[in-house]
């Protein structure tokens, strides 16, 4: 992604062994401005389907439901983490990607999908013993067919991904998301399947994303082994796997505490919480890093550029997710309750709790994006570690007081993550500390004044009567005249970070609308 002119500009030819398109000779920054667009277009359409899907289903089953599957997610996740082999990433990073390099990746990924998929089916009952939840094991059995299906498609997923093919890939997520996991998990609920209506959903969701990833790549299902390339591919990804499996302890370790110690009922309004608070972050930071990092390998050897890049976007990230946190720590149970419904009440205060961390959470996808894009993985990985440790320890001590409790000792250790992961990063590349304070102060008094209007807001339409809905619709207008005006009038609120974006996305957009809209 540019930042400035020039910041990330290439020849604009990605590697093309699958034989793909990959848009002509525009230049690196066009490329990676565009799929931004199209990456963040995707994960926003999805959003909103996501919240809209979401107020159904939370109606239709009842927390257990919700958590039952969530306990079966941990194990998915673990697995997930180890079984692949980073081989994806791997693909993605790689400078001198050869035919033998991919072949091999597919024999080892289908080979991982499969031995894991059976291994996660033969292992429900135990699954279910460990949780003490009853009716997991059917739902385990259920979600073990996601693993073949993923083990067809790491490879092609990884090559689009190389390729920048971001409108391909962000056009498939909403497909798979609105014809597969949406009208199965609803119609499946509608008839009382519970918790298996969810699980099918995802099953559905996986089935057209791998079909679809493995039709746009054109390339045959060969499948090879060669030891040279597969030690290549496993050096790189056996460092990212030890990533990956401290954060997916850091992420799914209160899970599991909370399904363990509290039972079904709590972790389902917990992983309703953390599901919430997870959308934005999806929405910019997962987008974000589905663009960079294959932008910032290309160009992984100009560190100055580098820099440049990653101050610019941290910034970005407190422009967006500080005032958003705060407001949403104000409308907070007027979300919660019009979401999911007044059955939901008890997710209100854990939510507010772990929102207000949305930006270290956001911010902390930057530097692990960085770390990978440089192939210092095994730096990020001890640390990913301490981070599960502080969310295995904050979640142990929190659950004494329940569900609250628990976000309070995920959020310390979500803030510790991030401070980690900034250190990490000013020990690879020059950056500034006191810009990144001063960064995080602007955002936050700005954060405070959005704050402020709408507690205003919303104390005032109480006053009337105003239904929920009513308030989040109005104070969400109002916030958002009040954003825009600042922009127009006030630009020097949000300093060179927002007259980047000003030039860069509006222009960008602007240009695209008017292509779009020839006659």
């Amino acid at each position: 992604m540019s930042l400035d002119e020039g910041d990330l500009t290439g020849d604009g030819q990605a590697p093309q062994p699958s034989g793909g398109k990959n848009g002509g000779s525009r230049s690196l920054s066009d490329r990676s401005v565009s799929g931004f667009i199209w990456a963040f277009s995707g994960a926003g359409v999805q959003a909103v389907l996501k919240m809209l899907v979401l107020a159904v289903l939370a109606r239709l089953l009842t927390p257990h439901d919700f958590g039952v599957v969530g306990a079966a997610t941990v194990v998915i996740s673990f697995l997930n983490a180890t079984t692949q082999m980073g081989v994806g990433p791997a693909i993605v990073q790689r400078a001198d990607l050869e035919d033998v390099h991919i072949r091999t990746g597919q024999t080892l990924s289908l080979t991982m999908g499969f031995v894991t998929g059976a291994l996660f089916y033969f292992s429900a009952p135990y699954i279910e013993s460990l949780y003490r939840i009853d009716g997991l094991a059917g739902v385990v059995h259920t979600l073990a067919f996601v693993f073949p299906l993923k083990g067809m498609a790491v490879v092609a997923e990884g090559l689009l991904q190389r390729n920048m093919r971001f409108r391909a890939m962000a056009l498939v997520s909403t497909a798979s998301y609105t014809l597969g996991y949406a009208p199965v998990a609803i119609g499946l609920a509608l008839l009382g399947y519970g918790p298996q209506a969810l699980a099918f959903g995802v099953l559905a969701q996986a089935f057209l994303t791998r079909v679809s990833y493995r039709l746009l790549i054109r390339q045959s299902f060969s499948l090879a082994i060669n030891k040279i390339a597969m030690r290549q591919l496993l050096s790189y990804g056996g460092g990212h796997t030890l990533v990956k499996l401290g954060n997916f302890t850091a992420l799914n370790a209160d899970y599991f505490i909370v399904g363990r110690w509290l039972g079904a009922e709590a972790l389902g309004i917990y992983t309703r919480a953390y599901q919430l608070i997870m959308q934005p972050t999806n929405l910019f930071g997962t987008v974000v890093d589905s663009v960079l990092f294959p932008t910032m390998s290309k160009v992984q050897d100009d560190k100055l550029r580098l820099a440049r890049v990653y101050e610019r976007l941290t910034a970005v990230v407190a422009l967006v997710t500080l005032p958003l946190s705060i407001v949403m720590i104000v409308l907070a149970e007027d979300i919660i309750l019009t979401v999911l419904g007044e059955q939901w009440s008890s997710v209100v205060l854990p939510f507010q709790i772990l929102i207000a961390m949305l930006v270290f959470r956001t911010a902390y996808k930057l530097s692990d994006t960085l770390s990978r894009s440089l192939g210092t993985v095994y730096r990020s990985a001890w640390r990913q570690w301490v981070y599960a440790s502080a969310v295995l320890a904050g979640a142990a001590i929190g659950q004494m007081w329940g569900v609250s409790g628990v976000a309070v000792g995920v959020g310390a250790a979500i803030l510790l993550n991030f401070l980690l992961m900034y250190q990490m990063c000013h020990s690879l590349i020059d950056l500034s500390s006191v810009t990144m304070l001063r960064t995080l102060l602007r955002y936050s008094l700005i954060g405070i004044v959005w704050g402020g209007i709408a507690l205003v807001g919303k104390l005032a339409l109480l006053e009337i009567g105003a239904p929920r809905p009513i308030i989040l619709l109005v104070v969400g207008v109002l916030l958002g005249v009040v954003a825009l005006g600042a922009f127009r009038f006030a630009p020097s609120l949000f300093g060179e970070e927002g007259r980047w974006l000003q030039d860069t996305f509006v222009t960008k957009i602007k240009q695209k609308f008017r292509y779009a809209t020839k006659p």
